[in-house]
């Protein structure tokens, strides 16, 4: 595929590393190859629950840990069997006891959430722009 230059002659296309590539035209659509994230994410930190084994959970009625729940930090990757991130407070590991209720996703980002597989960034033609060069490292493209 040919772009056109500034004397408007086509000019072939040629890959350029994603840090020099500001202001430069896109030969091709540029897609996401991979949902994004790729998995359930954590959008802060605290404890991986599921949100089930919470219900009812409250400081005058604590519900009983058998082990630690798992800590995460945003953007960590949730645990198999975890659907939610509890706050801090609502977890006494001094007690092993659940002390806060959560609901289903309740700090999760979810798989695809920001962007599904295929979905395009920037059509062919276009301009770079810092968000498409943001897009472009997201998608673990360096040229």
């Amino acid at each position: 595929m040919a772009i056109l230059g500034a004397d408007l002659r086509p000019v072939a296309a040629s890959p350029v590393a994603v840090s020099e590539a500001a202001g430069l035209v896109l030969a091709q659509d540029l897609r996401a190859e991979a949902p994004h994230p790729p998995h359930d994410v954590a959008r802060g930190e605290g404890f991986a629950v599921s949100s089930a084994e919470t219900a009812g959970a409250s400081p005058y009625g604590p519900i009983q840990l058998l082990a630690e729940p798992s800590w995460v930090e945003a953007g960590d990757a949730i645990p198999a069997g975890c659907d939610a991130v509890l706050p801090p407070d609502c977890v006494d590991l001094a007690g092993l006891s659940i002390i806060g209720e959560a609901v289903p996703r309740q700090g999760v980002r979810a798989r695809g959430e920001d962007m599904s597989a295929g979905a395009l960034a920037a059509r062919a033609g276009e301009p770079l722009t810092p968000a498409h060069l943001a897009a472009a490292r997201l998608f673990g493209l360096t040229t």
